[in-house]
């Protein structure tokens, strides 16, 4: 297989070579359980497999690859070429299909100039095949290299492009595993930056998995190689509920994510944070908001998806392969029912101020399988709806049975737990649960 590249030539030759040899070691990584080869000629890489489909397609999704070919490899003579070509052409050119021979002499002690290559070659199978030559928009097209050897081959397989991957330093990607994080983590893992994920969990353990699930579809897919870590923050999550003024929950709440984001990265070795934030997409995403939010740190917040919208995300995350996955994750982090999209740096961090959360002492710890089964509430329960009603604990009867409910059942989470450890049988659904189980 032919393995190109091409960012790779505008650096300098020092970096030039960091970065081929970076590759070669992704690559390597990539196709460590099949059997191949690995070799380098003048900009190209080659590798040398039983396996070349397989092969083909794990190389389409390194980052820094820009095509990949599967080619038949001869002799340097123009009889082995040829019959190379019209062993393809044979299997690809039908009666009535057109055709074009293109060549590249990357090796000029080839006896033959390029176009002298496409005239001999094209002319045998034209002879074999009767196809017309079509130069400008064939039906299929052959293509020979003549480099360390010669190649012929019929297919070029995009790949991803971009740098290689860990060239570029170390950032924690802030990830929900919705539709906009995998995107954003897609985007800068493709510019050459290692990325550890980083999940706030605040008690809800599916969502939990569901994020895991994506993390690994691109440690997989893409080979996105890097930590995946959690931090149990139904505690903070409560204490935003219950003291932090409503429409200003999300910037305090994006704030400590942002902080426990630095805190990894100070551990970790990391330069950046990475987030899945898009200019004006939701009111914790103002551009007032995102400057009041960026405050609480002080290194880079890199932003991949800062100038899309959600159309183009979505259609990001389908050609990456994410979408489907991520549709099955709630957008769980909601605590409040309206948001300001306004608000000022004073009254943020007064109200910041009002929490017991130091992240120099933050626990991150490792993905835990979520529980397999709730028990659903019983008959005779309570309803209390928290997106239209208010609720203080103290006012609840011990005697009854209540299920909270809210929009993504975060809130609900965290207010059936403060309800059990008062002693009351409590429990916690999303609005779509509750209405699958005909209690709203």
């Amino acid at each position: 297989m032919i393995v190109r590249y091409g960012e790779l030539w505008t650096k300098s030759e020092v970096t030039r070579r960091r970065m081929e040899s970076a590759l070669l070691d992704n690559i390597r990584a990539a196709l460590s359980d099949l059997e191949f080869r690995v070799r380098r000629w003048r900009g190209r890489i080659f590798v040398d497999s039983p396996h070349a489909e397989a092969a083909a397609d794990r190389l389409s999704r390194v980052f820094g690859v820009v095509s990949v070919s599967p080619a038949a490899t001869v002799e340097k003579d123009l009889e082995s070429i040829s019959q190379a070509a019209l062993a393809l052409a044979r299997g690809r050119i039908n009666p009535g299909m057109s055709f074009a021979v293109r060549a590249h002499r990357a090796d000029k002690r080839f006896p033959l100039t390029s176009p002298e290559i496409q005239r001999k070659i094209g002319g045998k199978i034209k002879a074999e095949t009767r196809a017309k030559v079509d130069l400008k928009s064939p039906d299929v097209e052959i293509w020979i290299e003549i480099s360390d050897r010669a190649y012929v081959y019929d297919r070029i397989i995009r790949g991803p492009g971009g740098l290689p991957y860990g060239t570029q330093g170390r950032a924690v990607m802030l990830f929900s595993g919705g539709i906009d994080s995998p995107v954003a983590a897609w985007m800068v893992a493709r510019r050459g930056v290692r990325l550890d994920f980083l999940f706030f969990n605040p008690g809800v353990p599916e969502a939990e998995a569901h994020a895991y699930r994506v993390y690994r579809y691109l440690r997989d897919r893409w080979y996105v190689s890097g930590e995946f870590y959690v931090y149990d923050g139904s505690e903070v999550a409560w204490q935003i509920l219950s003291r932090v003024r409503e429409g200003l929950r999300q910037v305090v709440l994006k704030r400590v994510m942002y902080r426990l984001a630095q805190e990894l990265a100070r551990r970790t070795g990391a330069l950046a944070i990475v987030t899945g934030e898009s200019i004006g997409q939701v009111s914790s995403q103002t551009l007032t908001n995102l400057a009041a939010i960026e405050e609480s740190v002080e290194i880079p917040v890199i932003r991949p998806l800062a100038g899309l919208d959600k159309d183009e995300t979505v259609s990001w995350a389908r050609r990456i392969g994410t979408y489907d996955l991520s549709i099955q994750i709630r957008e769980f982090c909601s605590l409040e029912r309206h948001s300001n999209a306004s608000a000022t740096l004073e009254e943020v961090v007064r109200e910041e101020e009002k929490l017991k959360f130091d992240p120099s002492n933050a626990e991150f710890r490792g993905h835990l399988p979520a529980p397999r089964d709730r028990a659903p509430p019983p008959a005779g329960v309570v309803v209390i709806n928290l997106e239209r009603e208010d609720v203080r604990l103290d006012e609840l009867k011990p005697e009854t049975p209540y299920v909270f409910v809210c929009r993504a059942g975060v809130s609900a989470r965290l207010y059936a737990e403060k309800a059990r450890e008062r002693g009351i049988e409590a429990y916690a659904l999303s609005e779509e649960e509750a209405r699958e189980l005909g209690l709203l």
